[in-house]
């Protein structure tokens, strides 16, 4: 049965890539850039936010209501709002996160084995 297997597809995002953690890691190096805008906002607070808000526009986009251009810079401007950060360019927000976030190279554990067998 296998030896008629030719090719097999893998998701990438917490399948072999640990999106998650690239996520999480993202977002503290983007508070620390700006972290006298993050000043008193707990770390926390920040992820639950924008992990709630980058959920719902993922549906949206899912469903054909909103872009992926238009999903990067409202899930800030839509997370900055929230815990009342007024200050900071959320188009400017979202290329630093994709900057930051395309340089991470975390996978799963057993990636490299699965790959490999």
């Amino acid at each position: 049965m296998f030896s008629k297997i030719k090719t097999i597809f893998f998701d990438l995002d917490n399948t072999l890539f640990d999106h998650r953690r690239s996520e999480t890691e993202t977002l503290k190096q983007l508070m620390h850039i700006h972290r006298n805008s993050f000043n008193g906002i707990p770390d926390k607070q920040l992820f639950e936010t924008y992990d709630k808000h980058n959920t719902m526009l993922w549906r949206e986009m899912a469903n054909g209501q909103i872009t992926a251009d238009q999903l990067k810079i409202k899930r800030f401007r839509l997370t900055m709002n929230e815990v009342g950060i007024k200050n900071l360019d959320c188009e400017q927000l979202s290329k630093q996160y994709m900057q930051i976030y395309s340089a991470q190279r975390f996978v799963i554990s057993g990636a490299h084995e699965i790959l490999t067998y």
